[in-house]
């Protein structure tokens, strides 16, 4: 049985090992998978039960209510792109739900004002106004916490101010939630090698290449790095 808010007859650690040991030896049951994903929840295991509510829908997509509760869950995550998906998921399956409506609405606005101050960071960083340019990605990311390339754009106006450790921490960031923005690790590269750690830095201008094996640029800077390190052996 399906509720329309994450709840659950069995609470506490023993109901989630109890559960857990039930959907390692039950193959596609959505009902079981949703339930723990409520226990998790209620647990504050926020990402486990995604994941188990991921796999719920998996099983059963026409389920409006797992929908509705992973929008909830991915947006308490700061997951913006992720509710929007449910959302309108969502509303296909029950077009009348006014408050899936009202909330996709507010997250499509919140969206939007994000690319603007997104973009309005990059016109700015064009320009050399740095502080500026900060400003408007944190902004941005404020109101779409996930987003890869707001994350590795601030991540280069940090490192443009000499802030490496702040802009290192973007760029993980924004591979974290993007593991295949290219940008990303070989900005990471760049760094790692200004900040004399040419082993890391050999091991992201890989990461570009498996990637992007025509990447002109990591190729070079490897090869010159794998060079440079044999040299002082």
């Amino acid at each position: 049985m399906y509720h329309s808010h994450p709840t659950a007859s069995h609470r506490g650690q023993n109901s989630i090992t109890l559960y857990k040991h039930t959907v390692a030896v039950t193959a596609n049951n959505d009902i079981l998978h949703y339930n723990l994903g409520a226990l998790l929840s209620k647990e504050d295991k926020i990402d486990e039960a995604i994941k188990h509510w991921r796999e719920a829908v998996r099983i059963r997509p026409e389920q409006h209510t797992i929908h509705k509760n992973l929008a909830i869950l991915l947006s308490r995550q700061g997951d913006i792109d992720g509710a929007i998906e449910h959302y309108r998921h969502v509303l296909e399956l029950r077009p009348r739900d006014e408050a899936a409506r009202k909330a996709l609405g507010n997250f499509l606005a919140r969206l939007d004002a994000a690319e603007k101050l997104f973009n309005r960071g990059n016109a700015l960083a064009e320009r050399g106004v740095f502080d500026e340019a900060i400003t408007c990605y944190t902004e941005s990311l404020q109101l779409r916490p996930r987003y890869a390339p707001a994350h590795n754009n601030l991540g280069n106006a940090l490192y443009l101010q000499g802030q490496f450790e702040q802009a290192f921490a973007h760029y993980t960031k924004a591979v974290q939630y993007d593991p295949n923005l290219i940008d990303a690790h070989y900005n990471m590269a760049i760094l790692l090698a200004k900040q004399n750690k040419p082993h890391e830095a050999i091991k992201k201008y890989r990461k570009v290449l498996e990637i992007d094996p025509n990447h002109t640029g990591a190729r070079q800077a490897l090869e010159a790095l794998t060079e440079s390190t044999a040299n002082k052996r």
